[in-house]
Parts: structure tokens; C-alpha cells; sequence
């Protein structure tokens, strides 16, 4: 027996009554005429029932990777429709076009290949006339339109003077290449705001705003994203959310138990789990993100400064990405950084007083360099010293001679420390309250929350290599302690910490060791004033001409 032949053997009395058993049931037509046989009663059945109903004109399906909400919510759902009335017109939206296209692709085969499907619905099948393509597809109407039956679009696809009885939103978050191998593997920021600002215009599209069907389906990337904003702003629709692991313990589930065991049993979680981090793994399959136990910075060690502290020492650190033009409109390119810190002298915390975060060239970045400098006069400005980072230095220091502007800057060096343990290396600072940063600085933010499967980890590259400075830094309660050690006053610390003193009690709010430029002729009498007879001591004046030409040590500066 041929394929399809015991379709036609059915009688036309069994043929209607299927016919009318799957327009009475989506979810029968979904499992048993278009042969969707993963669908399940505990999870799919509900989500049909929603979309069915026909007072449910705003529905939003939230589900793990993998659990098919594309196939019953985009594809199944599309031809349910259209089956029983092919004048409707859909609109399929997704995060790019060609994503769109293949979602279309899929009702295309349906059509042409699902003999049970035609057999039952001889009278919607295309002709010669309808429109029959990669993009668009008509099935044969009684109403001729301007809008095919199926039409896809991406985010930033135009579609003005179009409009549609159902426009389906399906992963309008997500990543250019959907390929969890690939480094774009989180959506932008700029991802998120385009699929926000494009389901807000939206309405408009629609033939019928209050009754037209409008229908979002998608996975967690972010706590801030499309779902949050629908579900936040618009309480209308009718909100059908599951997880992998059972999170509320419903009857006849218990927490953590598999929601979902024919596809993902507990042995394919955990591997998933293992393989992609707790993060993505908490976005994507418990639609939880930030919520993770497991992530390496959780946002309830966020603490928000109101001001800064009285007195403190400030450092500069700079991360040069390579800047290529071509690179704005391919992938995600890397952020150049330019953050000013300070350290409380007092307490020992630090705070992140600024940042700038540009896709820039190495002028530009040299312009944030020396705004940063003129703005908070860091005691150093601080600069990767690897692979063409050199020539930012170089450059940077060309510029200050040419400019008769001097501060000091220095290489830093990682030695065989990975960026990521640099970073993990921040975790205690904010895991024991020690990181202040302020309630604006949101790419900050979502860099620690993604570390490290974020898509950029510029800015907390930046706020790392602050711990080369950091860890120099001598409070004024260590030099207090020092001052009792008879073996202190014979080191070069003794000299600084010193000079420091006198600074603050003339008041002097100068340039290094807290002399300005304009008394640096007297730097020679007020060293023989705080030197002792120490040969140490003796050995370093001689060295040190001049305040703006000195050896790297654990100085630091006070404002």
C-alpha cells in the first residue's frame, strides 16, 4: 500500500467526522493530523486549550528550549487556522527574517507533504494563481487580499500598511546565530530593545486591534526582556509558563522533579547543565535568569552608592578592544573601556566612580583616557601591556609630552593569569560587601549577572585589572601600625606615607606626594626635612630628582 493510500480509504463519513474532531480539538490536530507525536497531555494539551479559546486574543507561551512551543504556537497553530478558514492572514515575526523564513518553510511542507492533511482539506490547497514561495504563502481563498495567508518578517523588517488577523512573535529574543556553540550565543541588549520596540508598534499591523490575535512565544535570555516587558505592562495576556524542573512542587510533581521526561530526563538536564553553566542554564531551561545559586556574581551583592568617600585614592584602568569599522555591522564587536575606581583610605572599599564603554578608535580612546584623567586625577592610569595594547602606551605618552601634560601611567601585566580568573577574582570583593557601584551603570551589571557566558565581559575586564592597583593600597590604619615597627621607619613606605602626612597638614592640594608643579623647586628641602639617616632613605632621594619622574612602589595618592 502506497503512502497515503489508507487515508483515501477512509469514508467520507469518517474523513468529516476526523475533520470536525480536530477543529473542535487543537491539540488533537496537532498530534494526530499533523503527526506532532512529541506533544504531550501534562504540558502541550493546556497550551492548546489557550490558544483555542477563542476569548484568549492575547496569549503569551513562555517554555524551555526544545519543548516545542514553536511547533504548536508559530507552525501547528498557523495551519489550524488557516485550515478552517483560509482568509485569515498571519503574520510570523521572529528576532531575523531568515529565522522567519524557516519557521514558514515548515507550514510550506505540512501543505505539500502531509498527505493526511490534504486529504482532509482538498478545498484549501493552493492554485496556479496563489502565491507559492519562500517568504510568502496563499492558499486558495474566497476573499482575494493585498497580505498572503502566511508572511514572515524579522525585527527590523519593514511592514507598514500591512495588516494581519494574527501576528505571532516567536523568539523575537534571541541570538543572530542560533548556535549555542557559537560566541554570540546571549542576544545584545540592542537585541532586546528592538523585539520590545517592535511588538509596542505592533498593534497598528493588526486588522482588529481589540480581537485580532496577538501571540508571543519565547525562551528566557535576560530578566529584563520582551516577556518581562509583556508581562509587567500589558496584563492581558493570558500567560502559559513551564520549566524543565518542577519549581513550585504541583500536585502530582515535587520540586526539582523532570517536567518533561520523554525529551528531557534528569541525566540530559544535568549534562545540559554542566555544558552550558548555571547561567544559560537558568535562562533557557528554567526560564529563571539571574536566579542561579550557582553564578559566579548574584545580583543581591549589588550595593548602590549615594556618595563617595572623603578621602580616597583613585586609579584608571584601561581595556583597548581592536577597532574595525567593517566590524559595526558584523557580529557583536568588543567594547574599548576607560574606569576610574577609588579605595576609601579609611574602610578599604572601593568604588566604581565611572566608566566609558565605546566602540572606538585609538584616538578616541586616548581622548577618554585624558578626560578621565583631568576629570578625577587617578594617582595612575593603568594599561594592558600585551599585544598592540603597547602602542596605546606609547601613544598615550607621545601625546602627554606633546601636550605638556603629564600624569603618571604604567603597564599592567597578567603573567599567565586568564581573563577569567581575573575576573572571578572580584567575587569576594562583592560577595563581602566591598564593590560600590552606581544604580546606572547597568552594562556593568549585565556583564557580572552573564560572566561567563555573557557576550561581552569588557567593562568587569576593566574593573579587574583595578586589583593590580588595589592590592598596593596602604590604609591609613596599616600605616598607623607600620609606625610602631622599628624596622618600618628604614623602609621606602616610611618616606611616602611621610610626605603624605605633610601634605595634609599644609593643606596642599597638589600634583604628586601631594606637591604641585609650581613647587617642585622645593622638593629637595622638604625631603632632607622628613628624611632620617637611613642609607636606604639617602639611596632613594638621590634617585628621585623630581616627584614626576619616580620608581613604581606602593605609593599612593589621597583626595
Amino acid at each position: 500500500m502506497a503512502e497515503g493510500d489508507q487515508y483515501y480509504q477512509l469514508t467520507e463519513k469518517e474523513l468529516a467526522g476526523l475533520k470536525e474532531k480536530g477543529r473542535q480539538s487543537f491539540y488533537l490536530f496537532a498530534k494526530g493530523i499533523l503527526g506532532y507525536d512529541w506533544l504531550t497531555e501534562e504540558i502541550h494539551k493546556p497550551l492548546c486549550d489557550m490558544l483555542q479559546d477563542p476569548n484568549n486574543n492575547r496569549v503569551m507561551a513562555v517554555l524551555p528550549r526544545g519543548w516545542l512551543k514553536s511547533t504548536v504556537c508559530t507552525i501547528a497553530f498557523s495551519i489550524w487556522l488557516t485550515a478552517y478558514n483560509t482568509d485569515l492572514r498571519i503574520l510570523i515575526v521572529q528576532n531575523t527574517f531568515g529565522n522567519s523564513v524557516k519557521k514558514l518553510s515548515s507550514i510550506k511542507d505540512q501543505w505539500e507533504n502531509n498527505i493526511l492533511l490534504r486529504t482532509l482539506f482538498p478545498e484549501a490547497l493552493p492554485g496556479k494563481n496563489n502565491r507559492w514561495s519562500s517568504d510568502a504563502l496563499e492558499l486558495n481563498r474566497k476573499k482575494p487580499s493585498a497580505e498572503a495567508t502566511y508572511e514572515c518578517a524579522g525585527t527590523k523588517t519593514k511592514v507598514t500598511s500591512r495588516h494581519y488577523d494574527v501576528i505571532i512573535e516567536d523568539d523575537t529574543v534571541a541570538p543572530d546565530l542560533d548556535d549555542l556553540t557559537s560566541n554570540n550565543v546571549i542576544p545584545s541588549q540592542d537585541d532586546i530593545n528592538q523585539a520590545i520596540g517592535w511588538h509596542r508598534l505592533m498593534y497598528p499591523l493588526l486588522v482588529d486591534m481589540l480581537h485580532s490575535k496577538s501571540i508571543v512565544v519565547g525562551t528566557r535570555w535576560a530578566q529584563e526582556d520582551l516577556i518581562s516587558y509583556v508581562r509587567d505592562n500589558q496584563p492581558e495576556y493570558q500567560v502559559y509558563e513551564r520549566a524543565c524542573r518542577e519549581l513550585k512542587g504541583r500536585i502530582p510533581h515535587v520540586a526539582g522533579e523532570c517536567v518533561y521526561p520523554e525529551r528531557f530526563p534528569k541525566e540530559v538536564l544535568d549534562q545540559l547543565e554542566r555544558s552550558m553553566g548555571p547561567y544559560l542554564f537558568a535562562c533557557l531551561y528554567m526560564n529563571n535568569p539571574m536566579r542561579s545559586e550557582d553564578m559566579v556574581f548574584s545580583p543581591s551583592w549589588f550595593l548602590f552608592y549615594s556618595s563617595t568617600p572623603a578621602r580616597s585614592v583613585r586609579y584608571t584602568t584601561v581595556d583597548m578592544s581592536i577597532y574595525q569599522e567593517e566590524k559595526k555591522t558584523k557580529g557583536d564587536p568588543d567594547y574599548s573601556v576607560v574606569m576610574t575606581c577609588a579605595v576609601d583610605v579609611f574602610r578599604g572599599e572601593k568604588y566604581v566612580l565611572d566608566y566609558d564603554r565605546e566602540r572606538c578608535s585609538p584616538n578616541r580612546l586616548i581622548d577618554l583616557i585624558f578626560k578621565h584623567q583631568e576629570q578625577y586625577d587617578p594617582a595612575i592610569v593603568g594599561i594592558e601591556a600585551i599585544a598592540y595594547q603597547r602602542t596605546l602606551l606609547f601613544y598615550t605618552k607621545e601625546r602627554m609630552r606633546r601636550e605638556n601634560r603629564f600624569f603618571n601611567i604604567e603597564p599592567i601585566t597578567h603573567g599567565r593569569t586568564s581573563k577569567e580568573d581575573r575576573i572571578k577574582g572580584l567575587q569576594p570583593l562583592f560577595s563581602n560587601g566591598n564593590i560600590f557601584i552606581a544604580r546606572h551603570m547597568t552594562d556593568l551589571q549585565s556583564e557580572l549577572l552573564s560572566f561567563p557566558i555573557g557576550v561581552h565581559d569588557d567593562v568587569i575586564d576593566a574593573l579587574s585589572m583595578q586589583l593590580y592597583f588595589w592590592k598596593n593600597v596602604v590604609l591609613e590604619s596599616e600605616v598607623d601600625d607600620k609606625k610602631h615597627n622599628k624596622n618600618y621607619r628604614d623602609t621606602l613606605q616610611f618616606i611616602l606615607d611621610e610626605i603624605e602626612q605633610r601634605q595634609h597638614s599644609t593643606n596642599h592640594q597638589g600634583d604628586l606626594f601631594g606637591i604641585t608643579r609650581e613647587e617642585t623647586k622645593s622638593w629637595q628641602s622638604l625631603s632632607q626635612a622628613v628624611l632620617m639617616e637611613s642609607p636606604i632613605q639617602r639611596h632613594f632621594m638621590s634617585k628621585v630628582k623630581n616627584p614626576l619622574e619616580r620608581p613604581r612602589s606602593s605609593w599612593y595618592r589621597v583626595h
